[in-house]
């Protein structure tokens, strides 16, 4: 404006007086159609005809974009592409905040976990790497429920995507007793500026892991830690490695929380509160692998032709998701080829195998020490018995074939198994094993010896876990489980029981074994005196019972022939299905009691692999003759290989007697 007068004249034609200048609002940047109109010039755009616009692209929200090759605004502002991760990846996430929501005070769990985050104080929210994101100012700060696996010394993994400019500050993976931040709380990802962090509470001297970073750009944290060893902590930038270091987490011990509110131990020059941006949070109760963080960091799909679906980093589409089919163990190779990983499989240069042992049918395996790998895949270090222990065998299942319909009795009586509804060859304790489902079983013929009073003895080998039930080495009159049945020895879960009708009160003998492993039960029988039942699991004794055993019979005095079987339809302990689902291997069936030395024997029997050969014994036995042997019971071999008992003599604490 000018002064004329005393007086301010008034514009020239065709400008506005704005804040005491005359300006052109049809141009002006600051004052765009009306005074204090600011365009985004930093975003691209310009005063044109009084409208802030675009020279080139499309106004988004105050920004000048591509929307044919912007992945946020692909195709149309706000259409952001996806970043979708495989079941792979995605396997053993705790919790996984894509934070796309863009309005209200939570934001759901991906995992399908339900641990939902909570927005606390202001709910802020921004555009995002993919989508939206939350935005911290330093008072407010978003937090979810983690449960207990980061409060105890676990296999686990923290990710995060962080907007880094020179004011971004804070914890971005945080893990705090209480929400609100306080208690037990350490920042495990954390940024002041360009310099972001990893800290994992005592590892690493306490020291945390740290890494530089470009301003004004978004970057990929991520920190994992495996407590094997001395305990390994490894902080990765954008897809790569950046810097690892040793210790144990000394962690809370209690249910955690993570939160971008850490008022407690930080980085130096780290603020208590987040400030800046924050996007797609993972945690996971596992480690995950260089090659899996390099996949999420690319994870991100393209924007070609205004329509999503490209990768990058390399990466392909499978089934919507970009991945490295090099090293992705859900898509390795090519698309839908699923590695092991249960079995220690991963994805080594688009083929599945292992990062250490030997990859023997999907599982890898230290076949230095693996007994039933030992020296190479499928190389069985076999079951050998003491002399005496093949004495008064009637039936000897090893269930080795590892197919057809069929087992040898390997006993040398003929009495071969037939396998009824295909059940499945599996891994056994020695070797092969039966695994049975509730509906398939298996039978032989055992002649007529449990049928009556007399001496006898049942041995087998069970694999338990909480769904194991049934019968293991049951008894009855025919080859379907019928007339006369017993289930000499059976399992429910962790509950296994031994089990002759009318001794001990015909009440079960039973016991409590550890689940996921295998176990050997042993039920014997002497009619002498008042009779007596013995029932051994993992070679010792559980428990005994007194009774006269009643077996089936013709007229209760004739004895009948009898099948061994895993179909026992009548009387069962509680709980005890007539039909096993389980795995089982190994069983035995004898004319005679055997002695709780023998049984020792029996449980103690497998050879063990050591540097790569067969030929080790178990703790307590000594190898005679290719035999592990208990050298204080064996009567033929009694405190040293060799040395055998007169007849009618044992072996006692070493000694023949």
């Amino acid at each position: 404006l000018t002064c004329s007068s005393s007086i301010c004249a008034a514009c020239p034609a065709l400008q506005t007086a704005c804040g005491g200048s005359c300006t052109t609002t049809d141009t002006d940047n600051n004052n765009c159609g009306s005074c204090g109109h600011v365009c985004n010039t930093a975003g691209g755009e310009s005063c044109v005809s009084g409208v802030c616009a675009c020279s080139s692209g499309t106004d988004c929200s105050g920004s000048c974009t591509v929307t044919a090759t912007d992945p946020n605004n692909c195709g149309a502002c706000g259409l952001a592409c996806g970043m979708p991760t495989s079941s792979g990846i995605d396997s053993g996430l705790l919790g996984h905040w894509k934070l796309d929501e863009g309005s209200g005070t939570t934001s759901a769990d991906a995992s399908g976990n339900g641990n939902t985050a909570t927005l606390t104080s202001s709910a802020n929210w921004t555009a995002g790497y993919s989508g939206e994101a939350f935005s911290g100012d330093g008072t407010n700060y978003v937090s979810a429920n983690l449960g207990t696996w980061f409060g105890s010394n676990n296999t686990l993994t923290a990710s995060a995507w962080v907007y880094a400019a020179s004011t971004t500050n804070g914890p971005l993976f945080g893990v705090t007793s209480i929400p609100a931040g306080g208690g037990w709380n350490m920042p495990f990802l954390s940024i002041a500026g360009p310099t972001a962090y990893g800290h994992i509470w005592m590892v690493n001297g306490n020291t945390p892991l740290s890494a530089t970073v470009g301003l004004n750009a978004w970057h990929f944290l991520a920190i994992t830690y495996d407590p094997s060893g001395s305990g390994t902590e490894r902080f990765y930038v954008d897809g790569a490695l950046s810097v690892s270091g040793t210790g144990t987490y000394q962690a809370s011990g209690l249910t955690d929380t993570w939160s971008t509110n850490i008022p407690g131990t930080k980085p130096t020059g780290v603020s208590g509160v987040l400030t800046g941006k924050v996007d797609d949070v993972r945690a996971y109760n596992r480690v995950l692998s260089a090659a899996e963080i390099s996949i999420i960091y690319n994870a991100r799909q393209t924007c070609s032709a205004s329509t999503c679906g490209g990768c990058a980093g390399g990466e392909t589409i499978c089934s919507g998701v970009c991945t490295n089919k090099a090293l992705d163990p859900g898509n390795c190779g090519t698309c839908g080829t699923t590695c092991n990983a249960g079995g220690g499989e991963t994805c080594i240069s688009s083929g599945c195998g292992c990062a250490s042992g030997t990859d023997c049918s999907g599982t890898c395996i230290d076949t230095t020490t693996d007994n039933a790998n030992c020296g190479s895949c499928g190389h069985i270090c076999s079951t050998v018995t003491c002399a005496s222990c093949s004495q008064g065998l009637l039936g000897l299942w090893h269930l080795d074939e590892g197919s057809g319909s069929t087992s040898a009795d390997s006993s040398g009586t003929g009495n071969d198994l037939t396998l009824v509804g295909s059940p499945n060859w599996v891994t056994g304790e020695a070797g092969d094993g039966l695994q049975l489902n509730g509906t398939n079983y298996m039978y032989a013929n055992i002649g007529t010896p449990f049928t009556t009073s007399t001496t006898i003895s049942a041995n087998a080998w069970v694999f338990a876990t909480s769904s194991t039930n049934g019968p293991i080495f049951g008894v009855s009159q025919t080859t379907t489980g019928s007339v006369w049945d017993m289930p000499f020895l059976s399992i429910n879960g962790s509950t296994v029981y031994g089990w002759l009708w009318q001794v001990n009160g015909n009440n079960p003998l039973a016991a409590t074994v550890t689940l996921n492993a295998w176990h050997m039960l042993t039920i014997t029988y002497d009619p002498s005196g008042s009779g007596t039942e013995s029932f051994y699991v993992d070679g010792v004794l559980s428990s005994s019972g007194t009774g006269t055993f009643v077996g089936a019979s013709t007229g209760m005095m004739t004895p009948v022939s009898v099948y061994l079987i895993t179909s026992i339809p009548g009387a069962k302990p509680p709980g005890v299905n007539s039909v096993l689902t389980g795995t089982i291997d190994e069983l035995r069936g004898y004319t005679r009691v055997l002695s709780a030395g023998e049984i020792s024997l029996l449980y103690n029997a497998r050879q063990t692999c050591v540097a790569s050969s067969c030929g080790g014994c178990p703790t307590g036995t000594t190898l005679c003759t290719s035999v592990c042997t208990n050298l204080q019971a064996d009567k033929n071999n009694c405190n040293s290989c060799g040395h055998a008992c007169t007849s009618g003599q044992t072996c006692v604490a070493g000694a023949c007697m």
